[in-house]
């Protein structure tokens, strides 16, 4: 009996996920985006890259760029941050009307 509500309960939970607002673009729309036709052929807009043990390892390697560094920091790179199974956010901004610096262009919703 008690089976039931839990039954229950559960599928309006899951079923709540697919109403709930999203924010960014969906995975489907990153991945068609990435590359545009042209009379030329295919345009790569921007690479899709697989997280793997060797990237992880590629970016370890990286010299540091920063001011430290130039003075002659040799330290090795501390042991990497993202690992598999994270899940890594990327914002990227472009350059709105009011300028390099200003926030994102919100629409207002009373407006003609």
């Amino acid at each position: 009996m008690r089976v039931l509500p839990l039954l229950l309960l559960t599928a309006l939970a899951v079923s709540g996920c697919s109403v709930l607002p999203a924010s960014g673009p969906t995975a489907r729309a990153v991945e068609a985006g990435a590359e545009v036709s042209t009379p030329e052929g295919l345009l790569a807009r921007y690479e899709l890259v697989d997280v793997t043990p060797a990237v992880i390892e590629a970016l370890r390697g990286r010299p540091l760029d920063s001011l430290l560094a130039s003075f002659g920091d040799k330290r090795p790179s501390i042991e990497p941050v993202i690992g598999v199974g994270d899940y890594v956010a990327v914002s990227v901004w472009e350059a709105g009307s009011g300028g390099l610096f200003s926030g994102p262009l919100v629409a207002d919703r009373f407006s003609a």
